[in-house]
């Protein structure tokens, strides 16, 4: 039996409940499809209960999905609090009731015909949105399930796009800038190969809420842009803003606002980006009582990541909720299990002597020393972490506010040096390249170390 995915309840009780503390959640913006509607897309009434309890308390509620206008639940569009939409994954941002458009930022027509016409060279459902309404292709809609991983899906597209015999002729009839272009794709190699040709267009914003499906933007457009726009509208601050969702076009717009959730059914990638956000937030998590950036089940519990000992813990919020009952120990295994960090890949050093190592009176020493002479770090045989969080890290790192508060990690292997980034902000970098958190590099002497803004250069 599949499982329901529910709006999350406890948290949005329990960030009401802080309201006059140091947290102040005035807007919530949510993802549909894996984050509010159930795998078989149906609205529950539990999850309607929910929404309407936080906007009792005021709280602005917005879908933030990449769907069009047409294609938001229509029993979800009835709902009276329900007056504010971010469509197209950004695009449009909209009055539901009046359709009245708020703010749009649209694909040129070239850059539009230049994502076609790659989509065109793979078997693919291809669709181009234009005043929030997607057209795809007939002949391609016929054969829907060539195309959907369920039922479910299939049936959505059929009633939420117009056909059309050509979206080639729709788009050049048409000859102007469209919300979205997007496509699923029948195979997965396809959709890698598509995907390293659309990364090297400039001026488009790629992402995907399915394993399937690439979804192309303007440049800049994503749902959290779209939310701190309307919080501006409405005075509301990016720290007064929270949002929950699960796929790969909700990253951006959970690292972007002050409180961004993902849901525990969510992508990998988007899981490990949360990981990244906790690691880096962890000293204002413990600060405000509650999880800035975390993984939420849909039986209301939380879990993050401790930094000092990388072990999962749980988090159970001071909420009951009729009818939810939970055995700890069996949850907490089963969460583990689930979410466990990823593993490093770190390769393998040359095989050595040990009595070299063993003999060895001097421990070998690596120097970094930032090119304007303002830090110098020495690590020998311990790992060393570089930061600005003075109580979090090694290296302190200050004055510098692109810098992370856990930034990044020298690791110590067998008397080779490797660098982590540690889910920084602005980025690690080894001679050029992005250092990540599970493929850490090894760092040689004269190696060129870029922690942010921040030039180190490496000896040792």
């Amino acid at each position: 039996m599949k499982r329901t995915v529910q709006l999350l309840v406890g948290v949005y009780m329990y960030v009401l409940k802080r309201r006059n503390k140091k947290m102040n959640i005035r807007m919530i913006g949510f993802d549909l499809d894996g984050t509010l509607l159930t795998t078989e897309k149906v609205l529950t009434e539990r999850t309607k209960n929910a929404l309407k309890k936080a906007a009792d308390q005021g709280v602005v509620l917005v879908p933030a999905t990449g769907r069009p206008l047409c294609g938001l639940p229509k029993e979800l569009l009835a709902l009276p609090f329900i007056k504010y939409a971010v469509t197209a994954n950004g695009a449009r941002i909209l009055e539901t009731k009046t359709e009245q458009v708020l703010s749009e930022m649209l694909i040129s027509v070239e850059k539009a015909r230049e994502i076609l016409d790659i989509f065109s060279d793979y078997d693919t459902l291809r669709d181009v949105y234009y005043d929030g309404i997607g057209y795809s292709e007939k002949e391609k809609l016929a054969h829907i399930q060539d195309y959907v991983m369920t039922k479910a899906m299939g049936e959505y597209i059929l009633n939420t796009r117009v056909p059309v015999e050509s979206v080639e002729e729709k788009f050049e009839t048409e000859n102007r800038g469209t919300d979205k272009v997007q496509a699923l794709f029948r195979y997965q190699t396809d959709k890698e190969e598509a995907w390293k040709r659309i990364r090297k267009v400039t001026g488009v914003e790629a992402t995907g809420a399915l394993e399937n499906n690439i979804e192309v933007n303007a440049e800049g457009v994503h749902k959290g842009m779209a939310l701190l726009k309307l919080g501006e509208i409405f005075g509301i601050s990016r720290e007064e803003i929270a949002a929950f969702g699960d796929g790969s076009n909700d990253t951006r717009m959970l690292e972007t606002v002050g409180m961004g959730v993902a849901m525990a059914n969510a992508m990998p990638e988007v899981k490990e980006r949360m990981i990244a956000r906790i690691l880096d937030a962890f000293t204002q998590i413990i600060n405000l009582g509650f999880l800035d950036i975390a993984y939420v089940d849909n039986r209301l519990d939380n879990i993050y990541v401790d930094p000092a000992t990388e072990e999962v813990k749980i988090i159970y919020l001071p909420i009951q909720i009729p009818g939810v009952t939970k055995n700890k120990n069996t949850f907490e295994n089963e969460l583990k299990a689930q979410f466990e960090m990823p593993n490093l890949t770190i390769p393998k050093a040359a095989t050595q002597n040990p009595a070299v190592i063993e003999n060895t009176e001097t421990p070998k020493q690596l120097t970094i020393q930032s090119l304007d002479g303002r830090f110098v770090f020495y690590i020998t045989d311990k790992d060393f972490v570089l930061g600005k969080s003075r109580d979090k890290v090694d290296g302190e790192i200050t004055g510098n506010p692109a810098v992370s508060r856990v930034h990044c990690k020298i690791l110590v292997r067998n008397r080779s040096y490797y660098i982590q980034d540690l889910g920084s902000s602005n980025g690690t970098f080894l001679n050029g390249k992005k250092v990540t958190m599970t493929e850490p590099l090894e760092i040689q002497d004269g190696s060129r170390i870029r922690i942010a803004n921040l030039e180190f250069v490496a000896r040792g």
